[in-house]
């Protein structure tokens, strides 16, 4: 178990890959069970996570929209599909326009199938997961948390991060492409 040497909590949100804006379904119905596995992996290693499991199939993403603008999630993981790539760009710049300031991840059973480089230049996200690995994860959320994240600005939490195998951040694939 990883202890809290924080003075607050980090509210983390998870989100499935999505449907149309027309409600047409194209992941699962109910709990996304990859991202329960992350879920139970946070609660039951760490002490100071409050982590959310947000289901989109139905849900009108003014709704998603009300819960960023009153929580302040310090990470927000997506579950990437290859099938729903289109809709999942559409609702992650949706919710990077309204919470800039967090730590955007992308990852998921599927993401082998996809280059890196193509996702970085698709999504805005911070850190790609190459491989879906649930103690992975709850180490890069304690890293982060040790770093300031919530204090300090996620450019500076994730400058300081240590290299993580199977986690590839924006800015190493920058400097790889410059």
């Amino acid at each position: 178990m990883i202890e809290n040497t924080r003075a607050h909590s980090i509210q983390i949100l998870l989100v499935p890959p999505c449907h149309s804006q027309q409600g047409v379904k194209f992941a699962v119905q109910g709990t996304h069970p990859g991202l329960e596995v992350l879920r139970q992996a946070l609660l039951q290693n760490t002490t100071y996570v409050i982590c959310t499991v947000y289901e989109l199939d139905g849900i009108p993403l003014q709704t998603l929209r009300q819960l960023v603008s009153t929580t302040f999630f310090e990470i927000i993981g997506f579950s990437f599909l290859a099938t729903t790539f289109k809709f999942d760009l559409e609702v992650l710049a949706a919710l990077f326009r309204w919470s800039p300031e967090s730590v955007f991840l992308l990852g998921g059973s599927n993401i082998g199938v996809a280059d890196p480089a193509i996702l970085f230049d698709a999504f805005p996200v911070d850190a790609i997961f190459t491989v879906p690995a649930p103690e992975l994860f709850v180490q890069f959320v304690h890293e982060v948390a040790t770093r300031g994240l919530g204090t300090l600005s996620k450019g500076n939490v994730l400058s300081r991060l240590p290299e993580l195998e199977g986690v590839v951040l924006r800015s190493e694939y920058l400097s790889l492409r410059d």
